[in-house]
């Protein structure tokens, strides 16, 4: 069995913090009348005086913007709607009040510092960097694109996800828009004649839209030119060939691209799309000249321009806060952090990998053998072994789930917890060492680089510097994604080349940065980094290639008994591949996508939030610490059948409320958790308990978390959230398998 050395992990000298822009508490008072429309319009109005959150507000959604002004000029009346209204601001004020997550002018990103002791000084001058939203450009570009007189100026390049499979080309669907409903198909194809044969072969390398239509009128001297033109033009609208108006996904601002782009074409000299190209160069102009403070409303007139354009999203721009702050911590919560994610990452309940891995892991040795080199575009084709088990795409379901005996001990420890009357699992060396060896006793095999976000609970920055503090870990993401290059445009430069040199991994391996459009556009949001790293592998976009950059069929995939690792073709050399974002895997992400970012790691440990196994869904899971460090908070389920229905009295629901409360003994301060959104509130507050039963109606069961006592963000006097990244202290030592060619299959 492996040695509790090694998970070892240490900082690796790059931290982040993520925190509000509020100001100070909510302004909710307790005798707020929600059933009174003259009163409740008061408080709207008294709320909407407030610059700053007006600011905020109509950025972040105008139409609760609209719905406030209404009821503000009495322009609406009916109660139900005033109601709604009212309750929608409030879970926005407390939102921004004690949630970090970045969100316009809500909460920024900061560098911290690691110090002899604890500091945090706040300043009001916080930057804003405003562009327009994915979905917006996307509109923009398609429209553009439409337009024949202007496509025949494009650059095209192929689609390097499209493969051929039988008498059918077959590419990824390409990303919803704002007008669909549902997400993009998994796949398209067209008939791989040879006209789109001989096209596709062209634009390996882009390939300006005339040349191709030339070429193709010498390869096919009786095709006429508009059947050409309309081959092209419909390969081009399912994305089999892409044009140079689709920003690189390394190019943070697709706006800015575009209008280059545009420029670069002087498509403003064609006349079927003159006056948009005009109209975009003086957004471009107006977006530079921006830069929106909490007390500033000069963007709404930008983004109601951009609305007349398209309406296909009510939120035209996107901003990101730099936080205009310094704070530093003291290297005890370091150290506290790293035992931390040591101790949660030797408690997982699959230190083998999640099974699908094992199994196709047990697949690829069985076909092709160890040591073998599969190109991944074979791998994971159909005559291939396909996708893994409950990938979007793949034809075997998802894995059913194993108990181990740590499901049997876990449940143990539990109801000690309980029978002895407390809320929290106090986790020893020895319970982990436990817990370790209960989940199974064979080596495992750590990656060697992970994330985490957490808060820092102290009064004070006296005290956090004396040693007395709490830890509790917010998020761990999945080693195939992070947390931090969705905001590394934000950072200083030099903060920008330290982050990039904690994603590099072995000395003698390539590490490349993958990057792909989701499979909806809206997401570009998050999924566009800054380049970062020294090489790229980019799917299904449209860029310029040079020796950095990785072609996907130079990608192969090989195994030892143990693992799989990614190689290079043509150098041999293994592929660390990085995500630099945190956008869902499951359903949100390309399945060839997130197949490359997980592959490599799909035999190691899982590392993953503290997991409950077979208790994951009882109605109360208490607490879990190990050391200073709260793994998991105390957590609670509430359903609404637990409750009277939407048709009970206010006294009826709050008498039964009351009950549940007092049955599972859930205190006052909680907060709400739907997704990654957290939703605080002070039960003995009316106005709160009017929300959570809103909530609770429209969802049928919610999940309630502990949140810290009201003194715990004294030391740096708001809602925070930190994050670093942490390297293994003994990296694996493993050698990759000498690659071979896979053998034919028979």
């Amino acid at each position: 069995m492996a040695s509790r050395a090694a998970a070892g992990y240490q900082w690796q000298g790059v931290a982040m913090l993520r925190a509000t822009t509020s100001p100070g508490p909510a302004d909710i008072p307790r005798t707020l009348d929600l059933d009174n429309v003259a009163v409740t319009r008061g408080w709207l109005n008294r709320i909407w005086q407030r610059e700053d959150f007006r600011s905020a507000l109509e950025l972040a959604t105008p139409v609760l913007s609209d719905a406030i002004e209404a009821v503000v000029r009495g322009r609406q009346t009916e109660p139900r709607h005033v109601r709604r209204t009212a309750l929608s601001t409030v879970s926005y004020l407390l939102r921004w009040q004690h949630r970090p997550t970045p969100l316009g002018l809500f909460a920024g990103t900061a560098p911290v510092s690691v110090g002899p002791r604890a500091s945090a000084r706040w300043r009001d001058k916080h930057r804003a960097m405003i562009r327009p939203d994915a979905e917006w450009v996307t509109d923009m570009v398609l429209r553009l694109q439409r337009t024949p007189a202007l496509l025949k100026r494009l650059p095209l390049v192929a689609n390097n996800a499209a493969r051929a499979r039988g008498d059918r080309l077959v590419a990824p669907g390409p990303p919803s828009d704002g007008h669909a409903v549902l997400l993009a198909p998994v796949e398209i194809s067209v008939r791989n004649a040879r006209p789109v044969a001989a096209a596709m072969d062209a634009a390996r390398t882009p390939i300006l839209y005339s040349g191709l239509h030339s070429h193709l009128r010498d390869r096919f001297p009786q095709a006429t030119p508009e059947k050409i033109d309309a081959l092209l033009t419909s390969l081009v609208e399912q994305q089999f060939l892409i044009t140079s108006l689709w920003a690189p996904m390394t190019t943070v601002d697709g706006f800015q691209h575009l209008c280059r782009e545009l420029d670069r074409l002087q498509a403003d000299d064609v006349p079927e799309v003159r006056d948009l190209v005009h109209a975009l160069y003086a957004l471009r102009d107006d977006v530079s000249a921006h830069q929106p403070t909490l007390s500033d409303t000069s963007v709404s007139a930008v983004a109601a321009r951009m609305r007349a354009l398209t309406t296909v999203t009510p939120t035209p721009l996107l901003i990101d806060t730099a936080l205009d702050c310094e704070t530093q911590l003291p290297q005890p919560v370091i150290a506290e952090v790293q035992a931390a994610v040591s101790a949660l990452y030797r408690t997982t309940p699959q230190p083998y990998g999640y099974q699908h891995w094992r199994d196709y892991h047990r697949r690829f040795r069985a076909r092709y053998g160890v040591g073998a080199l599969v190109p991944v575009m074979d791998l994971v084709a159909d005559s291939g072994l396909g996708l893994p088990a409950g990938y979007v795409g793949s034809e075997r379901g998802a894995a059913l789930k194993v108990r181990t005996d740590r499901d049997e001990l876990l449940l143990a420890l539990m109801q000690q917890v309980l029978l002895d009357g407390r809320d929290e699992l106090r986790l020893t060396d020895d319970m982990v060492d436990a817990l370790e060896k209960a989940a199974g006793e064979d080596e495992r095999l750590f990656v060697p680089r992970v994330e985490a976000a957490f808060e820092v609970h102290s009064p004070s920055t006296r005290a956090l510097s004396s040693g007395t503090f709490d830890v509790l870990l917010t998020a761990v993401p999945r080693p195939g994604s992070s947390m931090a290059g969705r905001f590394a445009h934000v950072l200083p430069p030099e903060h920008q080349d330290a982050l990039a040199a904690t994603y590099h991994g072995a000395p003698d391996a390539l590490t490349a940065q993958l990057v792909f459009p989701p499979r909806r556009h809206r997401n570009e949001n998050v999924t566009r980094t800054p380049r970062l790293l020294p090489h790229v592998i980019e799917l299904s976009g449209h860029q310029e290639t040079d020796e950095t950059t990785i072609p996907l069929a130079d990608i192969a995939v090989t195994a030892d008994p143990r693992s799989f690792h990614l190689v290079q073709l043509s150098t041999g050399r293994r592929i660390d591949v990085r995500v630099l974002h945190a956008l869902e895997g499951g359903t949100q992400t390309p399945p060839l996508a997130r197949f490359l970012a997980e592959v490599a790691n799909g035999r190691y440990a899982a590392y993953k939030p503290f997991d409950f196994g077979a208790g994951a869904r009882l109605p109360f899971l208490p607490r879990v610490r190990y050391r200073r460090t709260i793994l998991t908070q105390a957590r609670w389920l509430l359903r609404a059948d637990d409750l009277p229905g939407r048709k009970a009295s206010t006294e009826e629901w709050e008498d039964a409320f009351t009950a549940w409360r007092d049955r599972l003994r859930v205190p006052m301060q909680v907060a709400i958790i739907e997704y990654d959104q957290r939703l605080p509130l002070d039960l003995s507050h009316p106005v709160h308990r009017r929300a959570l039963r809103a909530h609770l109606d429209n969802a049928r069961r919610l999940e309630l978390r502990e949140v810290p006592d009201a003194d715990a963000h004294g030391w740096i006097g708001r809602a925070h959230e930190i994050w670093l990244s942490l390297g293994r202290l003994q990296p694996d030592t493993a050698d990759v398998p000498r690659p071979r060619p896979a053998a034919p299959p028979a």
